[in-house]
This record gives structure tokens, C-alpha cells and sequence, in this order.
């Protein structure tokens, strides 16, 4: 997400692990320097950490529009509804084998991974809910998280999905086969070796 912030002269993003900024692009920031400096959005753009993006910064950026537009944080929050949701992950072979799009919201590859997820949650027919499944940038499995109007269907929907990316990591009978039939000819390599070497 931080590279896509970079291509708009102003770009926010904020991810569900807390990391996010807001980002000025050069050509923003001139047209900022030239504002009067007690402008508010200058004074804005000078209070974003655009390096690191911490949370300090960021919510003091939040109450400063807050105070802008002078609305309290309960109308703030109100403006968004928090669904029960889950994040977990799953070991798998080769956490490589999934790519998903830049927002990490869609697999993209391999496309029949996210055909099944898709027919899975329209033929659960819910109003409310959604799952994502990425690999994870730091260990060999995948995060997939789900997110519906109630825990129960939380649950529901990320064990179904844990099902079909289990699944289709499990090997076919003929990966099966072509392991053991690799297996047979390296004994039997051996077994040339040491009735050469005997």
C-alpha cells in the first residue's frame, strides 16, 4: 500500500495491523510551502510523520480534522461500523505459491484458489461478510481473515477457508505418485552404487 500511496499527490493508507500514513507527493508539498504557514493544511502536512507513519502523529491528525470540522469522536466514530472479525494463519508448504493483488484483498495467483473462495462466500449468501488470504511477509504460512455481522459466521467462514486453502495445498494422487516413483529410482541409484562399490 505505501508504494500505491506514492503515485497521488496525497495518499492515505492504513492497514489493519496499524501501520498507515498520509503521504505528500514533492509536487504537493511546493504548492504547501507557498500557503500562508498558519494555513490549516499546512499545518496538517507538517504534523504527518510521512517516514514512518507512527500512531502518534496519525491520531493527532485525526483530532486536528475532528476540530476542523467540529465533529466529537462519537460522531467520528459513528461514521464506521466495527464487525466482529479474525485473523489466523495456516502453515503451508510454499507461502510463495499465493500472490495476491496490492491491497492484499484478492489472490491472483493461482486463480482457482480464489474461484473456490468466491463460490464459497456467494453461496453463503450473508449480507455482511468477507475473507482475504495472504501469504505472510515473515513465516512459511498464510493469514486469512474473516470478518462477518456476527462471531458465529466469523468462525464459520474462516474454517471453511482454512478447509479450501488446506485443500488446495494437499497433494494429488499423482504428485503422490511421482514422489514415490522418485523415491524408487533414487534406491535404486543407491543400489547400483553399492553393488559397484561392493
Amino acid at each position: 500500500l505505501h508504494a500505491k500511496a506514492h503515485h497521488f499527490d496525497v495518499g492515505i493508507y492504513f492497514e489493519a495491523n496499524g501501520h498507515g500514513t498520509v503521504l505528500f507527493s514533492e509536487k504537493m508539498r511546493e504548492c504547501l510551502s507557498k500557503l500562508d504557514e498558519n494555513e490549516p493544511l499546512r499545518l496538517f502536512s507538517n504534523l504527518i510523520n510521512q517516514a514512518v507513519g507512527d500512531a502518534i502523529s496519525d491520531m493527532f491528525a485525526v483530532l486536528c480534522v475532528l476540530a476542523y470540522r467540529g465533529m466529537t469522536i462519537d460522531e467520528w466514530s459513528s461514521l464506521y461500523t466495527d464487525f466482529p472479525s479474525l485473523t489466523t494463519k495456516l502453515e503451508v508448504p510454499d507461502r510463495s505459491l499465493i500472490r495476491t493483488t496490492p491491497d492484499e484483498r484478492r489472490i491472483v495467483s493461482p486463480e482457482a484458489l480464489q474461484k473456490r473462495i468466491d463460490e464459497y462466500m456467494n453461496n453463503l449468501g450473508l449480507e455482511v461478510g468477507r475473507t482475504f488470504v495472504r501469504p505472510s511477509g515473515t513465516e512459511d504460512v498464510v493469514r486469512i481473515y474473516a470478518e462477518s455481522h456476527d462471531t458465529k459466521h466469523v468462525e464459520q467462514i474462516e474454517m471453511s477457508i482454512r478447509g479450501i486453502v488446506s485443500k488446495h495445498f494437499e497433494p494429488s494422487e499423482g504428485d503422490l505418485k511421482r514422489k514415490r516413483e522418485e523415491n524408487d529410482h533414487g534406491d535404486q541409484a543407491d543400489l547400483k552404487k553399492a553393488k559397484v562399490e561392493a
